[in-house]
């Protein structure tokens, strides 16, 4: 690795709006966008630091499926859902992760999700 060993933490603020389609499922199509942050925080050769922390934020945008299963009507529901994300952080094509063989480091990432939801 260019730098060390790194720990990555990901966090996001999301508005995302759904498209029910009226089936016994309840199947439904998911659009958004909202704000993406990333931490690297690396370990080992980082010249004169211990821990170097390199701080992100991009504007990224999701699209995704999912169903509904209704377990009580109006008051509980199961849905299962998956969302690809598409984010860009200004070091996607940094050039000293070309010289080890990694092109880049964009890409599209996919949550997978499961919940019990209460309604009142």
């Amino acid at each position: 690795m260019p730098d060390g060993n790194t720990d990555v933490n990901l966090f996001r603020v999301l508005l995302q709006a759904k498209y029910y389609f009226n089936t016994f499922m309840s199947p439904h199509l998911i659009v958004g966008t909202g704000s993406y942050w990333r931490t690297d925080t690396i370990s080992g050769n980082t010249g004169n630091l211990a821990n170097a922390t390199q701080s992100q934020n991009a504007l990224g945008f999701n699209a995704g499926a999912g169903l509904e299963f209704q377990l009580k009507p109006s008051k509980a529901y199961i849905q299962l859902e998956a969302v690809i994300h598409d984010v860009s952080f200004g070091d996607d094509n940094d050039p000293k992760f070309t010289a080890i063989g990694i092109p880049d480091r964009s890409g599209l990432w996919v949550v997978a999700e499961a919940a019990l939801v209460f309604a009142w």
